[in-house]
Parts: C-alpha cells; sequence; structure tokens
C-alpha cells in the first residue's frame, strides 16, 4: 500500500502510512504536516488521523523476558526528531487554536492493555506537541466520531506548567521535552518537592527562553533532560548547550533528573543528563543528587562518574511503577544536601 493523504471530509485529514518501510516515514509525516499548514492557511478546523500501516513485529524477548536490544537508525531518528521539533516550534500557537485534536488508528488485534498505553501516549504527545487532545483507537470510523466529539470543545491551553500556592524563588525546574515524557516527569518532581519542602517550585521549558541568563535569577535548580536518538541531548538542550558557555554558574547549586529508555538503547542510557551534566560542572555548578546504578540494566552511560548515575535516571517505559517512590526519594535526597551545602557556607 502507497501512501495516501485523503483529504475528502474537510473535518479530517487522514495519513495512511506507506509500506511501513522506514525510510518513506519522515516524508509521509512531512506530507502529512504540510496538508495541516495549508488548511491552517485557510482557517480551518479539522482534526488528523495517522493510520499505521501494518502489525508491528512484537518485541523479542531475553531469557529473562527483558527487551532485547534492538538495531537503531541513527540518521532515521535524527530525521524524525527534528522533524517533530521543527513543526512543533513553528506551528503549535496555530495547531492549537484551530484543529480538533491528533488521533493514530492500529488496524488489527490489540489488547485493551496496549490500548489504554497508546491512548494515554497519544494523549501526551498531541499535547505537548500540537496543543490538541490525542487518542487512539482500533478503527478509523471510532477516530472520526471522537474527533466530532470533542471539536466544540474550547482549546487546551498552551501555557507552560505553573506553581501552584506558595512560590520557592530560590529554585526552579528546567527541562526540556520532545514528546511530552519529561514534561511529565517535571511535574511529578514539582509536586514531590512542594509535598517535601512546602513551597513549589517554578517549571520552565528551556525550550521557552531565549537566553540561559534565566539560570541566574535562581540559586538552585532541578534539571530534567531525555537522552533522544544515539545518545544524544534533547533537541531544545542541544541549542542551549553553547549557550552555557556565556553563563558563570559558579556557586550555583543542580540536581538533574534524566529520562530514558535501557532496553532501547543500552550503550547509550542516560547519556544526556551525563553530558549536560559535566557542562554545567565546567561552568562552575555544583551538582548534587548522585544515584546508586543498582536496579538498572544497560551496558553504558556517559551519565556515571565514579560509579554512581550524576542524577536520577528514570526509565518509564520499562520501570514506571519504579518512577514515583524514585522521584520521592531523591527529592529528600537534594533538599538534605543542599541544607548541607547551605550549613557549610
Amino acid at each position: 500500500m502507497k501512501t495516501k493523504i485523503d483529504t475528502s471530509d474537510p473535518r479530517y485529514i487522514i495519513l495512511y502510512a506507506g509500506t511501513g518501510e522506514e525510510n518513506n516515514y519522515v516524508d509521509d509525516i512531512d506530507q502529512w504536516r504540510s496538508e495541516w499548514q495549508k488548511r491552517m492557511d485557510n482557517e480551518e478546523q479539522f482534526g488528523v488521523i495517522y493510520v499505521y500501516p501494518q502489525p508491528k513485529p512484537q518485541t523479542e524477548k531475553s531469557e529473562e523476558n527483558k527487551p532485547t536490544k534492538r538495531e537503531r537508525n541513527e540518521a532515521l531518528e535524527n530525521a524524525f526528531t527534528a522533524s517533530l521539533a521543527k513543526f512543533r516550534r513553528e506551528e503549535r500557537q496555530r495547531t492549537n487554536r484551530l484543529m480538533t485534536g491528533y488521533v493514530g488508528v492500529y488496524q488489527s488485534e490489540m489488547g485493551d492493555d496496549h490500548l489504554a498505553r497508546a491512548q494515554k501516549g497519544y494523549n501526551k504527545v498531541g499535547r505537548y506537541n500540537y496543543g490538541l487532545r490525542g487518542n487512539f483507537f482500533r478503527d478509523v470510523a471510532a477516530a472520526k466520531t471522537w474527533l466530532d466529539e470533542v471539536a466544540n470543545l474550547d482549546p487546551l491551553p498552551l501555557d507552560a506548567v505553573g506553581s501552584t500556592g506558595d512560590t520557592d524563588t530560590t529554585t526552579a525546574i528546567f527541562y526540556g521535552s520532545t514528546a511530552g515524557s519529561t514534561e511529565l516527569i517535571a511535574e511529578q518532581v514539582q509536586t514531590a518537592w512542594a509535598a517535601e519542602h512546602g513551597e513549589t517550585p517554578p517549571i520552565v521549558n528551556v525550550g521557552d527562553i531565549s537566553e540561559l541568563s534565566n539560570f541566574l535569577e535562581h540559586d538552585r535548580l532541578l534539571i530534567g533532560i531525555p537522552t533522544w536518538n544515539i545518545g544524544k541531548m534533547q533537541d531544545d538542550w542541544e541549542i542551549a548547550y553553547p549557550l552555557l558557555d556565556e553563563v558563570d554558574l559558579t556557586g550555583k547549586q543542580f540536581a538533574i533528573f534524566g529520562v530514558g529508555d535501557q532496553y532501547g538503547y543500552p550503550d547509550n542510557f542516560q547519556d544526556g543528563m551525563g553530558i549536560l551534566g559535566r557542562k554545567l560542572q565546567e561552568r562552575g555548578g555544583i551538582l548534587v543528587g548522585y544515584t546508586s546504578t543498582d536496579g538498572y540494566e544497560h551496558d553504558y552511560s556517559v551519565a556515571i562518574e565514579n560509579g554512581r548515575f550524576m542524577g536520577l535516571a528514570i526509565d518509564d517505559i520499562n520501570q514506571p511503577e519504579l518512577t514515583e517512590e524514585r522521584i520521592k526519594q531523591w527529592v529528600k535526597q537534594v533538599q538534605q544536601e543542599w541544607r548541607e551545602i547551605t550549613l557549610q557556607l
């Protein structure tokens, strides 16, 4: 089946994605988004539907019933990330204002648990990248029905995650996120910090600030960074990284939480945390919040220093049941280490 974009109904743009060959994937997505832009230029309201071309093969299992190392196509993953980030930065205001929703469809057998995870994932990606409600269904008819139901709802707010209650102006959370996972972890860190400390640190998307002098407004910073593709920093942090050379961070206190996939990227797990952490130290920052590597399964990580992770390592893909407790314990640890530094000053 060749790539087909169905624009016959003005309420939807549907991509029936090509043959499933990976070198067609980014082109399919880019053509699909080009159709969005044309509709938005005409100030039309519509929703988008992505129809997967064929059942995806089941992930192989090792003897320990864990996912095995997968072959990666670095060029493809880089191209997809760049395409997604470009569209998010340039079009998110318009997609939020004009579009009704973002839906995936997988036309094959799918268990209820798998469907629920897909619905949650599509909602996360839709909200973060396009400012849209997202969902996932087993057939196109159900996707259309859902888009019709949400068409009259108010657009989602595009404001960055805000703080509630008393604001802790000495501490802030800065994060970068491509698909929305790190944003959600940043919210959890913010909630845990408020519960433990009694005040809520403001939370800032590093992609929304023009210069890193914003760092200097706070004495202590909690930094969130995912590792993308083959050991790369998330794209907003990649842009911000060289700007750190222009900022004197001497005496500033940092703690990093990283988001990664230890089975999908066993040779590069949490590399983004290590790359950014060493730069912060190089610029004079004081790094706290190191954590044990126990309980993780990976081959190599740039984020390991003296046998420990340089911050909190989150794998919400393979170990979601551990995320909440890991965050709570890490928040307590960071607060204690920062108190000890204060007493020494």
